[in-house]
C-alpha cells in the first residue's frame, strides 16, 4: 500500500500499540517526523521507547495501528525495508562495538 509523500514528512506512526503477552507497552502512540528536526524520546524503564523505535525499523511488529515511511503507508515493516527507506536504527547497546571508542 502506497501513499504520497507529504512534503519534508520523513515517518508518521498513528495509534500503534504493543503488548508482550497480558502486557501493554504501547498504548495508541502517534508520532509525526519531519526532515530537519531533532526529537528526543523520554521516560522511565519499560516506558516503550525502544519498542518504538524497534517497530518503526522494523525489528518487531505492532499490535495494531498505522506506520508510513517517506510517504509509503506499509502493512509490514522489515529492517530491510526500513533501510532502503532511508530510516536507519543506532542501537544503544554499547557491547554492539566493543573495540571502538565513542570518538570511532
Amino acid at each position: 500500500m502506497t501513499g504520497s509523500p507529504v512534503a519534508g514528512r520523513v515517518a508518521k506512526l498513528t495509534d500503534v500499540w504493543k503488548s508482550y503477552g497480558a502486557v501493554p507497552v504501547l498504548k495508541g502512540v502517534s508520532l509525526v517526523l519531519q526532515a530537519g528536526e531533532v526529537h528526543a524520546l523520554l521516560g522511565g524503564n519499560g516506558a516503550g521507547k525502544s519498542s518504538l523505535m524497534k517497530i518503526m525499523s522494523g525489528v518487531i511488529a505492532s499490535n495494531a495501528g498505522a506506520i508510513e515511511i517517506n510517504g509509503r503507508a506499509l502493512t509490514h515493516v522489515s529492517p530491510a525495508l526500513a533501510q532502503k527507506l532511508g530510516l536507519y536504527l543506532v542501537p544503544q547497546e554499547a557491547h554492539i562495538l566493543p573495540n571502538q571508542s565513542v570518538l570511532e
